[in-house]
Parts: structure tokens; sequence; C-alpha cells
């Protein structure tokens, strides 16, 4: 299988995870009651990962 096709699902993938990590703290930040901060931490782990594998087979891909 190719590893580049998942450069657009991956890059898709993080900008999803980076709105709704944006989403989730503007929410914790208006409803206080609610405890979405361990959600808004895991979102933004797994965006920081997510863009980090798209980054990464971005570059592979210029380099060959």
């Amino acid at each position: 299988m190719n590893p580049f096709a998942w450069i657009v699902p991956l890059g898709i993938a993080a900008y999803v995870l980076l709105a709704l990590t944006v989403a989730t703290g503007l929410l914790q930040r208006r409803v206080r009651r609610w405890k979405l901060f361990p959600l808004h931490r895991a979102l933004g782990v797994s965006a920081l990962v997510v863009a980090t594998m798209h980054a990464f087979l971005v570059l592979w891909g210029y380099l060959l």
C-alpha cells in the first residue's frame, strides 16, 4: 500500500482534531461546571500526534 495515500486523510483529521480541541476549550471557558479539560487535553495531544505524522509523510514525499 502506498503510504502517501494517507497524506490527505491525516491532514483532514489533524484539522478536525484541532477544531474539536478549540471547541472544547471554548466550551470549558463558557460553562465552568462541565469538566471538559481531560477531553480537551486528550484531543490536543491527538491533534499534535496526527499533525506530526502528516508532516513526516509530507516531508518524506518531498525528499524522495
